[in-house]
């Protein structure tokens, strides 16, 4: 794998990561009606809410980052796998 498609499918998962995460702050806005407890020193947070909200953010960056990963590696399979084609063909 050359070092443009390894770049790529890094800027793909990170911005991956990066939209799971603002969607899981609006989503805690939506269902809690709160600002998302982003502050882990803030004591009038307890520490439920804030271990939820870790825990929810951290899941669906991992999520998001793993499903763009594989979608670059199959795309990056899928050109190869043409080229490859193209050369013997």
């Amino acid at each position: 794998m050359s070092i443009s498609n390894r770049a790529s499918g890094w800027v793909t998962s990170l911005v991956a990561g990066l939209v799971a995460s603002r969607l899981v702050k609006l989503g805690w806005r939506l269902v809690t009606k709160s600002k998302p407890p982003t502050d882990k020193q803030d004591l009038s947070l307890s520490t439920a809410q804030v271990v939820s909200f870790a825990a929810l953010v951290a899941a669906a960056t991992a999520v998001a980052q793993t499903l763009a990963e594989r979608r670059a590696l199959a795309r990056q399979s899928a050109i190869e796998t043409d080229a490859g084609q193209v050369l013997e063909g």
